[in-house]
């Protein structure tokens, strides 16, 4: 039985996608799945009205963080695009213009009916 060598994803592999699909890098394998459908999108944008006014505009909460769609977060080798991400900014005091955010701790990602929170 031969071995075989499993190519590890590189970013290249992300920008040479097609515009409507998205690429992820997780754990060295490229994920990709189509833009979001219009309903989905919908659904995601209401959650992140939800959260902007009060944790992004302070407006009824406390204020302080930045709430971002469909962010590209570089992690380590990974590379992931949830549909919101949320970052104090204290830890992050700058929103970065660039097409990617840097390894700077999150404090939550939401990926459809998931959620992974980084909080300590």
């Amino acid at each position: 039985m031969t071995d075989l060598a499993i190519k590890q994803a590189t970013y290249q592999d992300i920008i040479d996608l097609q515009e409507n699909i998205v690429g992820e890098i997780i754990n060295g394998q490229l994920e990709i799945h189509p833009r979001p459908a219009p309903k989905h999108a919908l659904a995601v944008g209401s959650l992140g009205d939800e959260l902007i006014s009060p944790f992004h505009k302070r407006r009824g909460g406390p204020g302080g963080w930045w709430i971002i769609d469909e962010p590209e977060c570089h992690l380590g080798p990974d590379v992931l695009v949830p549909d919101l991400a949320g970052w104090r900014r204290q830890r992050m005091p700058r929103l970065y213009l660039s097409l990617h955010l840097p390894s700077i701790p999150f404090h939550f990602l939401i990926y459809g009916n998931k959620s992974i929170t980084n909080e300590k």
